[in-house]
């Protein structure tokens, strides 16, 4: 092979990596949402390993605080955003 086929080729690989995920090729472990409540996107991981990219500094509520959550109001809730955005993000309750 020469050496330009070796770049094609390479550089079509990175092309195919590249490309946008297609999220029916794995499971979802965790989605970003635009939340009205909170004013803000945060994440919201269904696996409680899952962390964000480094340098993500959205808050990551997790789908095992649910049932803490689910009794805390607005106020409450941009509260508990509040502190997860100080401390990196991933406090869980």
């Amino acid at each position: 092979m020469s050496y330009l086929d070796t770049v094609r080729k390479t550089k079509e690989e990175l092309k195919q990596k590249q490309a946008a995920a297609d999220i029916t090729e794995g499971p979802i472990v965790a989605v970003l949402i635009d939340s009205t409540v909170l004013g803000a996107e945060i994440w919201f991981a269904l696996d409680d390993d899952w962390r964000p990219d480094l340098g993500d500094s959205r808050a990551v509520f997790y789908a095992s605080e649910l049932s803490f959550l689910q009794t805390k109001s607005p106020e409450t809730l941009r509260e508990i955003h509040k502190v997860k955005l100080a401390s990196g993000g991933m406090v869980k309750q």
